[in-house]
Parts: structure tokens; C-alpha cells; sequence
């Protein structure tokens, strides 16, 4: 009798920052997301989405970031993961510049993908990809 090892699904799974890991505070009377001195964005981290990043990973798959940000947000993004522990590795964080993530998420090999834009999830949807409106 032969044994055969069965091969775990690994997936990457990708989580938009802004409004999906990252919620950001608004102020109301003046109609505009609040900033504090160092020009970062005043928020929270989404607990929410770290149970589900953790749930992924104790899953054996990946988790990245990609966000529609522009690059010149680099080092803001990343001081909120770094920060905040969020589990993703500072190396897989991935910036659209204002483009639909749809391709990049493709080129990435992306399963699946969680955004609170609901028209990312139609172009993440339209190339294959799951996506999860949060």
C-alpha cells in the first residue's frame, strides 16, 4: 500500500488598509478624515479583520496588504502595521497609486481579497478573484 501526503491549500489572501485593516477617524463638521501633526491619518486598527488575517494564517495561507494608496503613503502605512502588530510582513505591502486593484491582485496570485470598496470587489471578481466587501 502506498501512502500519499495530501497537500494543504495554501491561499494568499489580500486586505485592503484604509477602512478594511485601518479605520480612519472623520471629522464631521469639517467633512474630511482628521490628521494629526506628523501628517498620519488618526484611527483605530480593525480587530475585526486581525481575527480574520489570523484565522487565515493559522491556516497555513498568506496575508498581504494591497491598498489603493499611492507609494508616497509608504512609510504611514507601514507604521500603522508595525505599530499596531498587524500580521503582515512590511515586504508584503503592495501600492496601486489610485488604480483598481484588480490586476495587481492577479499578478500577485491573490485568492482572495477583502475591501470595503464595493467597486474593488467587482474588479477583484471579474479576474477570478474572491472578493469580501467588509
Amino acid at each position: 500500500m502506498k501512502i500519499y501526503k495530501i497537500a494543504k491549500s495554501h491561499k494568499i489572501v489580500s486586505f485592503d488598509f484604509d477602512e478594511t485593516i485601518f479605520l480612519l477617524e472623520f471629522d464631521e463638521k469639517l467633512g474630511e478624515y482628521k490628521f494629526d501633526f506628523n501628517d498620519r491619518h488618526l484611527g483605530k486598527i480593525n480587530q475585526d479583520i486581525i481575527k480574520i488575517m489570523r484565522d487565515h494564517i493559522s491556516k497555513g495561507d498568506q496575508v498581504i496588504c494591497v491598498t489603493s494608496r499611492s507609494a508616497i503613503w509608504k512609510e504611514n502605512v507601514e507604521y500603522e502595521i508595525k505599530k499596531n502588530n498587524v500580521p503582515i510582513d512590511l515586504s508584503e505591502i503592495y501600492f496601486t497609486n489610485g488604480q483598481l486593484k484588480a490586476e495587481t491582485l492577479k499578478a500577485l496570485g491573490v485568492s482572495i481579497h477583502y475591501d470595503d470598496d464595493p467597486e474593488e470587489i467587482s474588479a477583484a471578481i471579474s479576474v477570478g478573484i474572491e472578493g469580501i466587501q467588509v
